[in-house]
């Protein structure tokens, strides 16, 4: 069963940004079995060097460039939830804050970046 990531476990600490937005825009991927991860969509906002000199292998991604404004031009599917990564989160973050300004609702910010895929996967193997 696919958990909608309102539903995990949440922090009472303030997110990354430094402020109190909601915890609502994060996943945190280290309360989802694999089976669940599966199910959700990746979407890559790291810029391509980024992504050549860091790839993430453990997973399939769709890759829209910072640069390239992803959150005004993504097409997504409504019935899909997408995790949207970068290297850190804060990138991530401001897309899934500009796409759900435009009433999309399925999208959430890796919380910690790409670190949070090492650590998933090494917790794993």
């Amino acid at each position: 069963m696919l958990i909608h990531p309102s539903e995990q476990p949440r922090d009472n600490e303030m997110n990354q940004t430094g402020s109190s937005e909601s915890n609502d825009f994060f996943v945190d991927i280290s309360h989802l079995s694999q089976e669940e991860l599966w199910r959700y969509a990746f979407i890559d906002v790291r810029e391509t060097v980024e992504r050549l000199l860091h790839p993430v292998k453990e997973i399939p991604s769709r890759h829209y460039p910072m640069s390239q404004s992803p959150g005004t031009n993504l097409k997504l599917d409504d019935s899909q939830f997408y995790i949207i990564f970068c290297a850190k989160g804060k990138r991530s973050f401001a897309v899934t804050k500009e796409l759900r300004s435009r009433g999309l609702i399925n999208v959430f910010s890796l919380k910690n970046g790409t670190d949070d895929f090492k650590d998933y996967f090494a917790k794993r193997t």
